[in-house]
């Protein structure tokens, strides 16, 4: 992970309820309390899908719209024309897990991404 990927993936899991664990150099808490080495990867990880999976069900109904709808406006920006193959409902439902990270956090936490991409523009 880069580290603005690493970022995006701290900032979502932040979101999700993980803590850092001041007691223990780089481990974190869950929402549970438990102890992990690692936060789970929302990214660029064979499992990363699932993870963004779980993290939209923690959207209300208004944000998982809002969400929805940022994600279309960033796949259409970053040259996904409407056409034959790309519908509406295929640019969304193809969005990497970076992207809908991006998303999500775009809804929960605008300031995060607005630093965010001001930092990184070319993300």
């Amino acid at each position: 992970m880069t580290p603005a990927e690493q970022e995006l993936n701290v900032a979502l899991c932040e979101w999700r309820g993980w803590k850092n664990n001041l007691d223990i150099l780089d481990c974190w808490n869950d929402p549970q309390g438990f102890v992990h080495a690692n936060l789970p990867n929302h990214i660029d990880d064979i499992t990363s899908l699932g993870h963004v999976h779980e993290a939209e069900k923690g959207l209300t109904d208004e944000q998982y719209n809002t969400t929805y709808w940022s994600l279309l406006h960033s796949r259409a920006s970053v040259g996904y024309g409407v056409g034959e193959g790309n519908s509406i409902p295929r640019r969304v439902l193809s969005a990497t897990a970076k992207q809908r990270t991006i998303a999500i956090l775009t809804v929960v936490n605008p300031t995060f991404i607005e630093a965010w991409k001001t930092k990184y523009p070319n993300e």
